[in-house]
C-alpha cells in the first residue's frame, strides 16, 4: 500500500513541475485577448494625446482667449470620457433600444377573413 501513495504521490509532483499542457487554440485566443487589450490601450492612449493636443491648438489659434481654451477642454474631455467608456455607453444604449415591444405587423389579407367577435 505504501508504494502505491509513493507512486500517486509522484505522480502529483510531476504534473504540478510540468504544468499543464495546452490546447492549440488556447494559445490563438489567450494571443488575440493580448492583442486586444494593447489595442484598447492604444486607442486609450491616442485619445488622450488627441485631447490635450487639441486644447493646444485652441489655445493658440485663439491667441489665449479662456473661452475657446475652455470649450476646447470641455470637447476633448467629453471625447476622451468616450473612449474610456464605450463599452459602457453601448450596454445602456442596448438596454434602451431592446426595452421596446417587439415589433408586430399585422396581414391585412388574413384579418378580412377572420369572422368578428
Amino acid at each position: 500500500m505504501s508504494a502505491l501513495m509513493y507512486i500517486a504521490q509522484e505522480a502529483t509532483v510531476q504534473a504540478a513541475t510540468a504544468g499543464t499542457p495546452m490546447a492549440a487554440g488556447e494559445g490563438i485566443i489567450g494571443t488575440l485577448t493580448d492583442l486586444n487589450l494593447s489595442v484598447q490601450d492604444l486607442f486609450r492612449a491616442v485619445a488622450v494625446t488627441a485631447g490635450i493636443g487639441f486644447v493646444v491648438w485652441a489655445g493658440i489659434a485663439s491667441a489665449g482667449r479662456m473661452s475657446r481654451i475652455l470649450v476646447a477642454i470641455a470637447v476633448a474631455g467629453i471625447a476622451v470620457w468616450g473612449v474610456f467608456n464605450i463599452t459602457t455607453v453601448k450596454d445602456k444604449v442596448d438596454k434602451d433600444i431592446n426595452a421596446s415591444g417587439p415589433v408586430v405587423v399585422i396581414d391585412e389579407a388574413n384579418t378580412a377573413s377572420r369572422p368578428e367577435a
